[in-house]
């Protein structure tokens, strides 16, 4: 019975501390993976990498205890400059690459077009939480 209940201590003290542990170690640095704490970023970037005519040329995001927003800045090959911004309830975060393709195109279309302008002029986030927005020269200039 003495032995149970110090099994028990412990467990009650090791797995809590292990987890905050894993947490923090997983949280500190992005290794790649499409899972754990940076696995929406790791999944998007890598879905939109893979879109033929795009190219990633720079990242930023919003870290809290969860990653909540975060985005890129691309050239497609026409030249044409855009930053492209993924909010914490976001579709295409969740999606795999092969469902994310398509999604990511078809937001990337239009929102250069600026057809997700009237959703957004009522203070409604994009269908698939995607928001394209072309870049002017100066905020190119950062890169």
């Amino acid at each position: 019975m003495k032995r149970l209940a110090i099994c028990a201590i412990a467990a009650v003290l090791v797995i809590p501390s292990g987890l905050i542990a894993f947490y923090k170690w997983d949280e500190a640095k992005n290794r790649g993976s499409e899972v754990g704490y940076w696995g929406d970023f790791n999944r998007t970037s890598n879905a939109l990498a893979a879109v033929p005519g795009v190219l990633i040329t720079g990242a930023w995001f919003n870290a809290d205890i969860t990653l909540e927003e975060f985005g890129f800045d691309i050239v497609l090959t026409n030249q044409q400059w855009a930053r492209v911004t993924f909010w914490e309830s976001s579709e295409i975060r969740d999606m795999s690459r092969r469902r994310a393709l398509p999604a990511l195109q078809q937001c990337i279309a239009e929102g250069l077009a600026g057809t997700n302008q009237p959703a957004l002029a009522l203070g409604e986030k994009p269908r698939m939480g995607c928001l394209v927005t072309p870049m002017k020269q100066e905020d190119r200039m950062r890169w």
